[in-house]
């Protein structure tokens, strides 16, 4: 990949050429290593791009500072320690000689050194390396890109589409709005990790592609979820210039009598701009889910009829739009049938020059008041706070000027109070595992109760659209974190292709990157992303939701937990810029998506499956929300990622010198769910698959619906069994140990019978995801040969696997 620099003057006084190249990798060097003993030697292999700052030596083993990570490798362990930078909050010194690492997943690293001096030399180091970013290039997922196209493409075919090399805005705005199609752009010379004459992705990096498809998605969700572009509904290009609200999507859903001057109107009335939008449809009854932020009412009570006339229109035309079986003789007949024009407006015409007509002006006679159900507005806040804001110049919607509405009120905390939930959880974490009252404390944390309650304000929005066919509106006071929370997973819920892996990424991509989700202050990976208290893990709390959904139906989701263990790490990482920027605006003016590889490519992968995984079209999930039946994520908060996926990425210079074949080892990674802090290697796991573990087996109540046990069984399919049985075939002489427990501790740490791995000649990477496998591979035996799954007091019998 070349870019295309000026050059003033020239050593041998000629003159100077107007241009000259230079390799974009260059524009990322590398810095000079600094060992505190020459006898060191580097213990890892790095990514492209990444360099070695700083090596040394901690009071039990090496410690490595690169631009990408900190490494930790510790003599009384069996495994190392990787810490990417941007996953790391804060660094701070304990009784001089200790040195504390305190991540933002609620993980804790620790280390110790022989002298404070040296301590506090790494404590300056690891700090300078994690502050906040003065422009947006520093952070690594950019040198990882130019060097990865340079190794991969030797300087081959890394030019742009405009031959010189040179990213333009109007390019990265064309691939942001997908004018260049996935297909097309891959099969170009402009992405070096694809072979121009086979149009193939080589198989070094598969998983390292960049991904826009917001133009393709969009299309494609307005189709699936049939939303009437000849009837009811538009798609408005107001802000395609972005301005007329900077977070937003430049393409918008909104009801056909809606022009996109009164969209302006309404976005000054709506904190940050922020109208409301729709997001989803139900297919049946024709009720959608839309989202905003909180009105500006003020302490003087402002109203604006725009506002008003909007969330009747959305009432309307959800009753025009009832579904494509029960309305749709009522849109053959009407007069004021739209042209093809209107599919994609200004707002102007939603008819060939002329204004479109409201609804109830075209065909008010068939509609009654039964047929216009009314919006439910669901706010994210207490009333308390609603009022509150009155104060600062917002407010909640006075129900008197919206008679086509209703209100409820969620009383969700604000990222203030999960902010300090969040660093209770991690003191916690860090805290001993002796201590008898440890659930106790969690409880005080209130973590587990602020979960709850967002589970609970989801269930009143799917049972609102589900059962009562009605429309909702969800807002919080921005309307980009709480907000995103509901409106996701109440999606979710109620559509099963946001629970594959292709839909999943479609939704994290609408609701939360391209409706402006901040995540570079959330973070504090951003430019001038330093206010701290605009930093809470907000992303990660709803990935902790998806997983609770996960754990009460294991069968209902394609990808596993891995997968969503793998998300929350990359998505602090840096190692993508997927997740860089507070809006896809911000994304498109940076060229983030010319500049860096997307994480989704790389998520993809046939390991982060679920094999339990029954493909449904209609199922909607009632997961139960009281904090009983929740599980704390143990995997996750109590630093269970292991090295934090260190080397899970192709090791690209190392395999162009040697020659590998392509195929990324097998190294410990987000799966492997167990990390011994005390350093002792044979403790034994519970309730830490990655899938699905034996307790879930055992348990007769998966979910709100009771799961029986023949639907368990009836789910393994036999590909399923075969994947596990090639897997097996790795291990050697593995011994398979029952422990019989059946009593189950708070917060869903459950001690059932689980199955335990002794194999010394395995390493712990090893021993954990071969347990994931035999454990499938007993049940699926089982099935076959129609013995009983084991239950909660009864035996399994000691099964011995032998390669032949």
């Amino acid at each position: 990949m070349d870019f295309m620099v000026p050059i003033h003057t020239m050593s041998d006084g000629s003159p100077p050429p107007s241009i000259c190249f230079i390799r974009a990798a260059e524009s990322y060097p590398k810095s000079q290593m600094e060992k505190e003993d020459s006898q060191l030697f580097v213990p890892f292999q790095e990514l492209a791009g990444e360099s070695i700052k700083y090596l040394g030596r901690t009071d039990d083993g090496v410690l490595a500072l690169s631009n990408y990570r900190i490494f930790l490798s510790k003599k009384s362990t069996a495994y190392e320690t990787y810490v990417p930078l941007g996953l790391i909050e804060s660094v701070q010194v304990r009784d001089l000689f200790q040195l504390i690492v305190n991540c933002k997943d609620a993980s804790t690293v620790r280390c110790s050194f022989q002298s404070a001096e040296q301590c506090a030399d790494w404590q300056r180091r690891i700090h300078l390396l994690i502050g906040v970013p003065e422009v947006l290039e520093t952070l690594f997922a950019f040198p990882f890109y130019s060097w990865t196209c340079d190794v991969i493409g030797s300087g081959n075919g890394s030019a742009n589409a405009n031959g010189n090399g040179l990213m333009t805005k109007e390019r990265s705005l064309a691939l942001a709005n997908g004018s260049a199609k996935p297909s097309t752009m891959a099969a170009t010379a402009s992405n070096p990790l694809v072979d121009p004459a086979s149009e193939t992705v080589s198989p070094v990096s598969s998983r390292l592609q960049r991904s826009v498809r917001y133009e393709s998605d969009f299309k494609n969700e307005v189709a699936r979820l049939g939303f009437d572009l000849k009837g009811s509904w538009r798609i408005s290009t107001a802000n395609a210039d972005f301005k007329l609200c900077p977070s937003y999507p430049p393409k918008l859903l909104v009801p056909c009598c809606i022009t996109d001057e009164m969209l302006h109107n309404v976005a000054n009335f709506r904190g940050s701009r922020r109208l409301p939008a729709v997001v989803w449809r139900h297919q049946k009854s024709g009720a959608i889910l839309a989202r905003c932020s909180q009105p500006e009412v003020g302490w003087l009570g402002w109203r604006n009829t725009k506002d008003e006339q909007l969330l009747k229109a959305l009432a309307d035309a959800c009753a025009f739009d009832r579904g494509e079986h029960a309305r749709h003789s009522t849109f053959a007949s009407t007069k004021t049938q739209p042209t093809k024009g209107s599919k994609e407006t200004n707002g102007q015409s939603g008819l060939s020059g002329k204004s479109s007509p409201s609804l109830e002006d075209s065909s008010h006679e068939e509609l009654t008041l039964d047929e216009i159900r009314k919006i439910l507005i669901v706010d994210a806040r207490s009333y308390t706070s609603a009022v509150t804001n009155r104060a600062r110049g917002g407010g909640c919607e006075c129900i008197e000027y919206y008679p086509c509405a209703e209100i409820e009120f969620m009383n969700l905390g604000n990222i203030h109070a999960i902010r300090k939930s969040f660093h209770a959880v991690r003191q916690l974490c860090a805290s001993s595992p002796d201590d008898p009252n440890w659930f106790g404390q969690l409880e005080k944390t209130m973590w587990m109760q602020h979960l709850s309650g967002l589970l609970g304000a989801t269930m009143t929005v799917v049972h609102t659209i589900e059962k009562n066919g009605r429309p909702v509106l969800v807002h919080c006071s921005d309307g980009w974190d709480r907000t995103p929370q509901i409106v996701a997973t109440a999606q979710l819920c109620l559509d099963p292709y946001y629970r594959t892996v292709e839909g999943f990424r479609v939704l994290v991509e609408r609701e939360w990157l391209n409706f402006g989700h901040k995540f570079a202050d959330r973070s504090g990976n951003g430019p001038n992303s330093d206010e701290v208290n605009e930093r809470c893990p907000v992303f990660l709390q709803w990935l902790d939701l998806v997983h609770q959904i996960h754990r009460q139906y294991p069968c209902s989701f394609e990808f596993s937990i891995s997968y969503l263990i793998k998300l929350a790490q990359h998505s602090l990482s840096c190692l993508f810029g997927t997740f860089l920027c507070n809006s896809l605006r911000e994304r498109i003016e940076n060229s983030v998506f010319d500049r860096t590889f997307s994480v989704w490519p790389f998520l993809a992968e046939t390991m982060y499956r679920n094999p339990l995984y029954k493909h449904e079209t209609e199922k909607v999930l009632w997961p139960a929300h009281s904090v009983r039946f929740l599980y704390f994520w143990s995997d996750v908060y109590l630093g269970s990622l292991g090295n934090k996926n260190g080397t899970d990425l192709p090791l690209l210079s190392n395999e162009r010198q040697s020659g590998h074949n392509g195929l990324m080892a097998k190294t410990r990674s987000s799966e492997d769910l167990t990390t011994n802090e005390l350093g002792q290697s044979t403790i034994s796991r519970r309730s830490s698959d990655p899938n699905l573990t034996v307790e879930s087996i055992v348990t007769d109540c998966f979910n709100a619906n009771s799961n029986s046990m023949f639907d368990i069984r009836s789910e393994t399919d036999n590909s399923a069994s075969e994947n596990v049985r090639e897997s097996v075939k790795d291990s050697k002489e593995l011994e398979l140990d029952v422990t019989d427990a059946t009593e189950e501790s708070p917060c869903g740490l459950s001690n059932k019978p689980v199955l335990e791995f002794h194999n010394d000649q395995s390493t712990a990477s090893n021993r954990d995801i071969l347990e994931v496998e035999s454990q499938l591979l007993l049940r699926s035996s089982m099935v076959s040969s129609q013995q009983p799954i084991p239950g909660p007091g009864r035996s399994v019998p000691v099964l011995g696997y032998s390669e032949n």
